[in-house]
C-alpha cells in the first residue's frame, strides 16, 4: 500500500473540492472553509486506521483481504494525489468501488490507471466521484448515482393550505403508509426498490418519540408519512429528510411536497438551518417532489468505469 501522509488541513489543495469549496462559501459564509476543512481531516483520519478498516473486515472475508486493506488510502503519485477507500454498493459484495473523497489528478484516465491498481485486491468495477450538477459533460463514460439537494429552511417556497402536519395517534398507520409505498415502488422500479433503505418498525417507533415523524393530513385524512431528522450528508448538516410516502391512494397531488413545504416554514426565522437529502437518480419521483418544495441540486455522486 503506497500511502504517504499530506496535512489534509490544506484543503484548497484538493482541485476536486473546487466546488465543495464554492458550495461550503454559499451555505455558510465564513463558516464554510472551516467546515469543509473539518470534514476532510475525518477522512484523513480514517487512513491506515485498522478500527475503521474493521467495520468492514468483521462482516467481508474477502479473500487474501486485512483489515488494514479495508481503511482509507492517502496516495501520492507523480500525476496526482488521492484520498479514498473500497466501499460496497448497497452493502452488495458483488459490486465493489472505490469511493474517491478528494484528488488532484489533472487527467481522467490517471485517476482511473490509479485506483484500478490501488484496489486491484477487491477488482473494483467503478470509482465514485464528487461533482458539481450536471457534469456530465466532463465525465462522458459516468453513470450517475445520487444528487444532493438542499435548501435554506427561509428559502423554500410556502406551503399550501388544505395540508397539516400532525403526529400519528397510531404508529401502525405509519407503517402502512410505508408498506403501500414500498409495494407500489417494488412493482414499478423493482431494482430501485432493492437499494433504498426502508424504515422497519423499530426505527418509526424511534422517530415517532423523537418527534421526527409526522403524518400528513388532508381533510381530516393521513394521507402519507414524513420523517425529518437532523443529520449531515458529507460536509453539509441540517434536517435531512429520511423518509417520506404518500399512500397510493392520494398519490399525485403534491402532497408530499407541501409537506416538505410546511416542515421547511416551521424554520424559516433561522437562515442557518438546511433540508437536505441524497436521491438516488432513478428516484424520479422524490426527486421532483424535492425541487416542487424548492430545494435545489447541490452537488451530484457518479460512477467512472475503471476500464475507460
Amino acid at each position: 500500500m503506497s500511502t504517504v501522509s499530506i496535512v489534509t488541513s490544506d484543503w484548497n489543495r484538493w482541485s476536486s473540492l473546487e466546488h465543495d469549496r464554492e458550495l461550503a462559501t454559499h451555505l455558510l459564509g465564513d463558516r464554510g472553509s472551516r467546515v469543509l476543512a473539518e470534514w476532510l481531516d475525518t477522512q484523513r483520519d480514517v487512513v491506515d486506521d485498522t478500527g475503521f478498516g474493521a467495520t468492514f473486515s468483521d462482516h467481508i472475508a474477502w479473500p487474501g483481504a486485512a483489515t488494514i486493506d479495508f481503511t482509507h488510502r492517502l496516495l501520492t503519485t507523480r500525476r496526482g494525489r488521492l484520498l479514498g477507500g473500497i466501499r460496497f454498493y448497497n452493502r452488495n459484495l458483488s459490486r465493489p468501488f472505490v469511493e474517491v473523497i478528494a484528488h488532484t489528478f489533472d487527467d481522467l484516465t490517471h485517476l482511473v490507471d490509479c485506483v484500478a491498481h490501488e484496489w486491484s485486491l477487491f477488482r473494483p468495477r467503478h470509482l465514485r466521484l464528487r461533482t458539481e450538477p450536471a457534469s456530465g459533460d466532463r465525465f462522458p463514460s459516468a453513470l450517475p448515482d445520487v444528487s444532493i439537494l438542499g435548501a435554506r429552511h427561509g428559502e423554500i417556497a410556502a406551503p399550501a393550505a388544505g395540508v397539516r402536519l400532525e403526529e400519528f395517534d397510531d404508529i401502525d398507520d405509519a407503517c402502512r403508509i410505508i408498506a403501500d409505498a414500498r409495494e407500489v415502488l417494488e412493482a414499478a422500479q423493482p431494482d430501485l426498490a432493492e437499494s433504498m433503505h426502508h424504515s422497519g418498525l423499530q426505527q418509526l417507533v424511534e422517530w415517532h418519540e423523537a418527534t421526527f415523524l409526522h403524518a400528513i393530513v388532508v381533510d381530516k385524512s393521513i394521507v402519507g408519512a414524513l420523517a425529518v431528522a437532523p443529520g449531515s450528508v458529507d460536509w453539509i448538516t441540517g434536517d435531512v429528510v429520511t423518509d417520506e410516502a404518500v399512500h397510493s391512494s392520494a398519490r399525485g397531488h403534491g402532497f408530499a411536497a407541501a409537506a416538505r413545504r410546511l416542515w421547511a416554514h416551521r424554520f424559516a426565522g433561522d437562515r442557518d438551518r438546511l433540508l437536505i437529502g441524497a436521491i438516488d437518480h432513478r428516484n424520479t419521483a422524490s426527486s421532483r417532489t424535492a425541487r416542487n418544495a424548492g430545494r435545489e441540486v447541490l452537488s451530484d455522486r457518479i460512477f467512472v468505469p475503471l476500464d475507460v
